[in-house]
């Protein structure tokens, strides 16, 4: 199924994928908060929140964000298998499907805030089924 929501533009976004092995996170939500040298996710269990802060100073769990990464590709991928899981259980979610959250900035603190129940299923749109050959679409009729 389809889901018209995921594609709305949105400024601040990251997608997971469990079965990929990836957090996707992408250029303007780094960019949004300053360009950092480093990203740290900060997660709030009651209120079922992931927070990312952007920073130039390193300290303790926090991720070097590779400027290199971003120009060929608009993105930095990050690799968290426990990272997924332990969200996923927190949200809800199924480990069958990537997601996509949107986050919104928060300028006092230069960090955003994504809800984890408001995340979205990603996947294509379901391709019209073509027949394996052309005596599947005609069946068994002599031409």
């Amino acid at each position: 199924m389809y889901n018209d929501q995921a594609t709305e533009i949105c400024k601040y976004s990251i997608s997971i994928n469990y079965l990929a092995d990836t957090v996707r996170v992408h250029k303007k939500s780094i960019d949004v908060l300053g360009t950092p040298r480093f990203i740290q996710f900060m997660i709030n269990p009651d209120a079922k929140v992931l927070y990312m802060l952007g920073t130039n100073t390193r300290s303790l769990n926090c991720i070097d964000v590779p400027s290199a990464e971003f120009r060929k590709r608009n993105q930095y991928t990050l690799h968290g298998r426990y990272f997924i899981k332990k969200l996923s259980e927190l949200a809800g979610w199924s480990l069958e499907y990537p997601l996509v959250i949107y986050g919104d900035y928060d300028a006092e603190y230069n960090l955003i805030v994504f809800k984890l129940d408001e995340a979205f299923i990603i996947q294509k749109k379901p391709e019209e089924e073509k027949p394996q050959s052309l005596s599947d679409e005609w069946g068994s009729q002599n031409v």
